[in-house]
């Protein structure tokens, strides 16, 4: 049909690829309270990503900090709604580009972004990845989705990927 295909690839900290930088994980990005800095990693891994032929990154996660006993906690920038979603905007913005540059493409040397795991995926019972996750509306819209409105209202964040757990 002559659709190309998008090339996807683990950005979270760096291009997943041999010889890519790495930077330090996502809760020591989140503990610099910094999207100035951020925004300025993302625009350097974007720019590797892009230069081998990456479309897409399969971040940043929006997820929050709530349970020390999931095992995914390094991945997450911080408990707080509110920072998560500068610093994961930041991330976004420096990664695809400015929201107004990014309505109808991306620019050069930028890539999309997924804003993942929509919604309450880091509050699985008993901390294990995958497991229900039991979370009351309210905390959900309080907590949980504020850091995914802040990525699509003022980031203009290309994807989103569901949350996958029970």
């Amino acid at each position: 049909l002559g659709i190309p295909p998008i090339q996807i690839a683990e950005c979270l900290h760096g291009l997943l690829a041999y010889g890519a930088t790495i930077f330090p994980q996502a809760i020591a990005q989140g503990s610099t309270w910094n999207p100035e800095l951020i925004q300025e990693m993302a625009s350097a891994i974007a720019d590797e990503a892009s230069s081998v032929g990456v479309d897409q990154a399969l971040s940043p996660l929006f997820d929050l900090i709530r349970d020390p006993r999931y095992g995914r906690n390094e991945e997450c920038y911080a408990e707080d709604p509110y920072l998560v979603g500068e610093i994961g905007k930041a991330f976004v913005i420096g990664m695809q580009g400015k929201p107004e540059e990014t309505i109808l493409r991306i620019p050069e040397n930028k890539i999309m972004c997924t804003a993942k795991h929509f919604a309450g995926y880091s509050v699985p019972w008993a901390g294990i990845n995958l497991a229900p996750a039991s979370i009351g509306e309210r905390e959900m819209r309080t907590l949980h989705l504020y850091p995914f409105e802040k990525a699509v209202k003022e980031a203009n964040v290309y994807a989103v990927m569901p949350s996958y757990n029970e």
